[in-house]
């Protein structure tokens, strides 16, 4: 059952079949809650109600995090791009959230990178599809984003170690002596 009340009056009793998601809760809210709510109040009364849903509150912390590295691709769509740089390596995670997403469905995901190899695009799927099983039923956008940019991180940090462990290379002309047959 669910119910809402105010200082003006009660509003109306709503039986709930199943298990409440995020999804159920806000259609009960603005299919019941608002239309009774216009009915208690008088209409210059009625408050300002404003519905914040978790995807919401993720996607205005994901642009104020990322800033310009933040895009809306379509709002109908539900899709973003979030641009990972770390010095001049870029990965662009493409993402769509479905209807049902964080309750019941996670979102999906698509990279740009290409600067790596198909062998660490595939490691880089499987650390993704790891944070998403991690965190089913939650929010996984800024874990992703933050997987990618540690994974960026390593490879940056490993490919750095090899240039400074190889040995310089000499010419005949330097050190070199030449020896007869």
């Amino acid at each position: 059952m669910w119910a809402w009340m105010s200082a003006a009056g009660p509003g109306e009793l709503v039986y709930l079949p199943e298990r409440v998601t995020a999804i159920n809760y806000l259609e009960v809210l603005q299919e019941t809650m608002l239309p009774t709510v216009r009915l208690v109040y008088p209409e210059s009364e009625v408050p300002d109600i404003l519905f914040i849903t978790p995807e919401a509150e993720e996607i205005g912390a994901l642009a104020s995090i990322y800033g310009d590295d933040w895009n809306v691709e379509s709002d109908s769509a539900r899709s973003f791009c979030v641009r990972i740089a770390e010095n001049k390596r870029e990965v662009l995670l493409y993402v769509t959230m479905p209807p049902n997403y964080p309750d019941q469905a996670s979102a999906k995901y698509e990279l740009s990178a290409p600067w790596m190899d198909r062998k660490s695009k595939e490691a880089l799927h499987e650390a993704l599809d790891q944070v998403s099983l991690k965190n089913a039923g939650g929010a996984t956008i800024y874990q992703w984003a933050e997987k990618i940019r540690e994974i960026v991180r390593v490879r940056e940090r490993k490919s750095e170690k090899r240039t400074t462990t190889k040995k310089p290379t000499k010419c005949n002309g330097g050190d070199a002596a030449l020896h007869p047959p």
